[in-house]
């Protein structure tokens, strides 16, 4: 699995709202085409599911599916190793700083941050996933 397809398994498992194309690629700043490729690989993959929206049929949600979340979970380790890999070199106070900029760039806020399987982090006592951890804290 490439990292923008976890990035994208990642945000439809950690926010609890529909999804389409347009707004994941916008939530990973990804191109449209881009987008509709990865998204098309992980439904090969039976990884998401598309659906029409009931609302608008010219638009498709994305969900991730059980498959999609056993993924997920089952690579969360190695995605906490390598962040703390990357973070190694700095103080707990440059990692601090280093969140909260990219959180500003990225325009998240601190109330977005959510567990890996949706529920607010600051209640469950959980941190969210690697994936969207670095720019929500």
């Amino acid at each position: 699995m490439t990292a923008p397809q976890f990035a994208i398994l990642d945000v439809l498992m950690t926010y609890d709202e529909d999804f389409d194309q347009s707004m994941i690629g916008q939530r990973l700043s990804l191109d449209s085409s881009t987008g509709s490729y990865l998204i098309k690989r992980l439904e090969r993959d039976k990884l998401v599911a598309t659906v029409v929206d009931p609302d608008n049929r010219r638009r498709k949600l994305i969900t991730i599916t059980e498959k999609g979340l056993t993924v997920v979970r089952g690579t969360m380790a190695d995605a906490r190793a390598a962040e703390d890999l990357i973070l190694a070199r700095l103080t707990p106070s440059e990692q601090t700083q280093l969140k909260r900029l990219l959180k500003r760039l990225v325009g998240i806020d601190a109330d977005d941050e959510m567990t890996c399987d949706g529920r607010p982090a600051a209640s469950s006592g959980e941190s969210a996933s690697p994936a969207t951890t670095s720019i929500r804290q």
